[in-house]
């Protein structure tokens, strides 16, 4: 591939950003459950398709190797989610790209550091930070690289796609 494979993005979880706007610290941090990651890459993918020409799009429906979301990978901790990378997961007519996701909650350092937090280093709760599908990297898997080994007929005349 030539383009981006992932974009790195951190984002403010919907727990904080729900007790800055409601003013409520009880919003609990399982209001930030469920495959967000995963989400986002699906909508880049449809939205991506939208801007192709549709003569492309049917060429990719027709014959391509589609690109499926998976669950969201969890990390533990920053380095092992900067260490990690979106996975694609031949799964025979699919690819499945499952995100590492590591997300933080409000009060994380109390309660996963037995120190107090030094002065100089950022409060890491509060936040979702995942590993992103590119829109390119969409374009090109959907032009190029979804056909590589796939059989497609022209004219009744079978061709492999290499």
């Amino acid at each position: 591939m030539t383009s981006a494979s992932e974009i790195g993005t951190k984002m403010r979880s919907r727990q904080c950003i729900q007790i800055d706007v409601f003013g409520d610290d009880s919003i609990p941090f399982s209001v930030d459950s469920g495959n967000m990651c995963a989400d986002i890459n699906q909508n880049t993918i449809d939205e991506t398709l939208k801007t192709l020409p549709s003569k492309v799009v049917q060429r990719y429906q027709k014959y391509g190797k589609k690109y499926v979301t998976g669950k969201d990978i969890e990390k533990g901790s920053g380095p092992t989610f900067l260490l990690s990378g979106l996975q694609f997961n031949d799964k025979g007519d699919t690819v499945e790209v499952a995100s590492p996701v590591l997300a933080t909650e409000k009060g994380y350092w109390e309660k996963h550091f037995h120190i107090p937090r030094p002065s100089a280093i950022p409060d890491p709760g509060c936040f979702h930070y995942c590993k992103l599908l590119s829109p390119a990297r969409v374009a090109e898997w959907v032009y190029v690289d979804s056909l590589r080994g796939r059989e497609a007929k022209v004219n009744n005349i079978s061709l492999l796609i290499e």
